[in-house]
């Protein structure tokens, strides 16, 4: 649930700033033009506060964060005018951020190599060999166990999950020093 909390952390720091915004307005008599009239100061005051634009992927969470809020409230007929009669979702007329995806920065196998020269220690270099074979996040890594290595070669062991290593890598094994 570890996921869930980062998310609402962000959503309540984006929400928080619009209810203060919103003041004692009816959510659902905010129109879309009003909902980018508080982006655009959103903006203005994160440029004063840091110097600098937003980034794209920063601005796209902002929307996500609204949009989401807006269709809970759709959702759960909570979106209502001051008469009590349901309100369009002003959500639905922002356009979404575009974030350019960025290419990841993978290791070429020279560097690689260089990197797993450089640990202190063999284990240093299991972790740096690991997490190149396998390609598996930090937090994953430390929840693999020796039970889930298959090291045999025979076969592929029952997975608990996509973070656990199923099967040799077939990468050949670091050196060691004496090699």
């Amino acid at each position: 649930m570890r996921g869930q909390t980062a998310t609402a952390t962000k959503y309540q720091t984006t929400l928080d700033q619009f209810v203060i915004w919103a003041g004692d307005r009816l959510l659902g008599e905010i129109s879309s033009l009003e909902v980018e009239s508080f982006l655009a100061d959103w903006q203005s005051r994160f440029v004063v506060r840091y110097g600098k634009e937003p980034a794209p992927d920063t601005r796209q969470n902002m929307v996500t964060a609204l949009r989401s809020f807006y269709s809970y409230l759709d959702r759960f007929d909570r979106l209502v005018d001051a008469s009590g009669r349901p309100s369009r979702n002003p959500m639905l007329k922002i356009d979404p951020v575009r974030v350019r995806g960025r290419v990841k920065p993978w290791l070429r196998p020279q560097e690689l190599d260089r990197l797993a020269a450089a640990a202190r220690s063999h284990q240093q270099a299991f972790v740096v060999w690991f997490y190149a074979w396998t390609g598996a996040r930090a937090a994953e890594g430390t929840q693999v166990r020796l039970r889930d290595v298959d090291l045999s070669g025979r076969g592929r062991k029952k997975q608990r999950s996509a973070t656990h290593l199923a099967s040799p890598p077939t990468t050949p094994p670091p050196r060691s020093d004496d090699e």
